[in-house]
């Protein structure tokens, strides 16, 4: 996976800030990746705590006894560290809301800025989440161009500088993961279904056609004629979008469902609710 120049890897940059703790203080990364992984319980717990609901107890409970979680990052997933950046913008902007707070506001943009620029999964939320925000634009305590400002202008902040002094690894990094065919078909995807239960097969480039049209069309679909008039239809959204590019994709890791099993969780819950 690796290329030559300043973005050595498919990952977004900020992945080299992250783990930077971890290399300066010499800890092994899989079990950073398992204190990491600990963690996303205890962040579903303070999404609960903040809406004042015990509602969540049960989704807590599945979280908990998710096995991959922890097998995952036994392995060097990460995908835990994906969720828990994300998780923390959404819980801090959910207090910011509850507690109309312009400080708080601006840290969730700032940490969701990171998480956008750590991982591509996390441009599933945010695809629907600044929809969101356009739509309904006294959800917060500061103006949502604000918001968006401010996340924006952290991704600038943290991929500005390896874009400006080599775009050509950069883009080439980024499209990578998509338009490559050194992965084998494999995982929990519909791919592999056809082939091994009958027998079907399809070359990288059908594949790759089918589930890039399958997901266009469910964001134009979801864009169309789903209303998001309530922050849990963001997790409804990008959730959706993301199982549909994720059952499709020639490779599908369960370390994926990691961060995908938590937007689900969150979509039951209503932020307006109280």
């Amino acid at each position: 996976m690796a290329q030559s120049g300043l973005t050595p890897f498919t990952y977004l940059p900020f992945s080299l800030f992250w783990y930077l703790p971890a290399y300066i203080f010499n800890i092994d990364l899989r079990f950073f990746e398992m204190l990491v992984s600990s963690l996303v319980p205890v962040m579903i717990f303070i999404y609960g705590k903040i809406l004042k609901t015990i509602r969540i107890l049960p989704f807590l409970a599945v979280i908990s006894l998710t096995p991959f979680l922890i097998d995952l990052s036994a392995d060097g997933s990460n995908d835990n560290s994906t969720i828990f950046l994300l998780l923390s913008s959404i819980i801090i902007f959910v207090y910011s809301v509850k507690n109309k707070s312009r400080f708080f506001a601006i840290i969730s943009a700032i940490i969701l800025g990171l998480a956008a620029s750590f991982k591509y999964h996390v441009f599933f939320y945010l695809l629907f989440f600044l929809l969101y925000l356009y739509q309904n634009k006294k959800v917060l305590i500061i103006s949502n161009k604000r918001y968006i400002f401010y996340v924006i202008s952290t991704i600038f902040i943290v991929c500005g500088p390896f874009i400006v002094l080599a775009p050509d690894g950069f883009f080439r990094s980024i499209s990578f993961i998509e338009l490559t065919n050194w992965h084998k078909t494999w995982g929990w995807n519909i791919w592999v279904a056809l082939r091994d239960f009958l027998h079907i097969s399809f070359s990288t480039h059908q594949m790759w056609f089918v589930r890039t049209t399958l997901s266009l069309a469910t964001v134009f679909l979801l864009f169309r004629y789903f209303r998001l008039d309530s922050f849990n239809k963001v997790f409804v959204a990008s959730g959706v979008t993301m199982f549909i590019y994720l059952v499709f994709s020639q490779w599908t890791t369960y370390a994926y469902f990691t961060f995908l099993i938590p937007i689900l969780v969150l979509s039951a819950f209503h932020i307006e609710d109280k």
